[in-house]
């Protein structure tokens, strides 16, 4: 009798193991809820935004459910995260859960963590809502495609989850962030304008970019910051663009004045606001640039560039290219920027009057490029 006991708890310990390789899939019933989930009706829908089924690695994404006949409300929500299930490399009889990202609230008076569901966020109030945010970090390269699942609640006995419109599937985008030009909102529909901040601050030094680093520790130095607040259908410097002659001179030269002429002369033209933040040199290389400017729902793009002293054009800047459009005035945003005028392998060379114009381009990785000045083997922004 003991040894048909001692075989039967084995037995079962064995089952439930065997099944949470697999992933479990937690229950997301709402609270209190007796029912059934229903078919979606469509009214609900889950999006995430700056996606169209794929993902870029570590990006940060909005995740958003919304009524989609401009009437319908819901009380609550859950939204989950799953990762694709594969074979264990260790072990191919055991199968395993990739890591799908992070989902985490947006606003804590209307998401939390959920205490019962992995990788899932849920609302925090009972209360009518016709919209929902959160945020959604994706994974590491090499996780694969990632489901995203909503349960919308409509009342104690109505809820409904998953469906297409209720669900979202997205693999990892195989191409570089560099590669990925996010598409510009011709359009904005703000009414109002927003003033921001900008700040720079620089870290190239000769511990962190000791190669091709100047023996006299006086002659580093940024360019003051250069820029302006425009329209979609202004460029001031772009990716593949022509350099004007007052950016070329800000890029070889790291003298802004010319460059800055350019601007005023476009002000009510295109642009609406000069930005502009002192450089940094000697002693105060990692000391922040700080800019102010404005942007309406004409000129709510920006574009602005620093210039690296010594260098033969390089400079550092982000134009609207280089961020994600999003449908309203964002509160903070931090990027990595960069971007030269060189080309070959950036080496210093001789210029003269015949050296025709030249267009803005990223560097590419040929010999040791990407270990100049501006780089460590690893790629480190300044």
């Amino acid at each position: 009798m003991k040894k048909q006991k001692t075989w039967m708890i084995i037995t079962i310990l064995f089952v439930c193991i065997k099944h949470g390789s697999f992933g479990f899939r937690c229950d997301r019933r709402p609270y209190a809820s007796t029912t059934q989930s229903q078919p979606s009706d469509g009214r609900f829908k889950l999006t995430v935004d700056g996606s169209e089924g794929t993902y870029i690695p570590d990006q940060l994404y909005i995740v958003k459910i919304a009524e989609t006949d401009e009437e319908s409300k819901f009380t609550g929500f859950m939204i989950s995260a799953e990762g694709e299930i594969k074979p264990d490399p260790k072990n191919p009889r055991r199968m395993i859960s990739l890591y799908p990202g992070e989902l985490r609230p947006q606003n804590p008076l209307t998401a939390k963590f959920s205490d019962r569901c992995l990788y899932s966020v849920e609302h925090t109030m009972s209360s009518p809502k016709s919209s929902v945010e959160v945020y959604w970090q994706a994974p590491q390269s090499g996780n694969g495609c990632i489901t995203l699942r909503a349960m919308v609640v409509e009342n104690e006995d109505v809820w409904f989850e998953d469906g297409a419109p209720l669900t979202q599937i997205l693999c990892e985008d195989m191409r570089q962030p560099d590669d990925v030009t996010p598409k510009l909102n011709y359009e904005c529909q703000i009414c109002d304008e927003a003033k921001y901040e900008l700040s720079f601050t620089g870290i190239w030094s000769r511990n962190t970019h000791p190669r091709l680093y100047p023996e006299n520790d006086w002659l580093p130095r940024y360019s003051d910051l250069v820029g302006a607040s425009h329209a979609a259908d202004f460029i001031l410097w772009a990716p593949g663009s022509l350099a004007t002659e007052g950016f070329r001179d800000f890029a070889e030269h790291a003298n802004g004045s010319k460059l800055e002429g350019e601007i005023r002369e476009k002000i009510g033209d295109g642009i609406r606001t000069l930005i502009k933040g002192k450089g940094h040199g000697y002693r105060r290389m990692s000391n922040p640039t700080y800019a102010f400017f404005r942007t309406d729902n004409t000129n709510h793009l920006f574009t602005v560039a620093i210039a690296i002293h010594p260098s033969p054009d390089w400079f550092l800047g982000a134009d609207p290219s280089t961020r994600k459009e999003v449908p309203r005035f964002c509160k903070n945003h931090y990027e990595d920027f960069e971007r030269d005028e060189c080309e070959d392998d950036c080496e210093p060379e001789e210029k003269d009057d015949l050296t025709p114009e030249r267009r803005v381009m990223q560097p590419v990785a040929p010999g040791h490029a990407w270990n100049s000045k501006r780089h460590l083997s690893k790629r480190k922004h300044l």
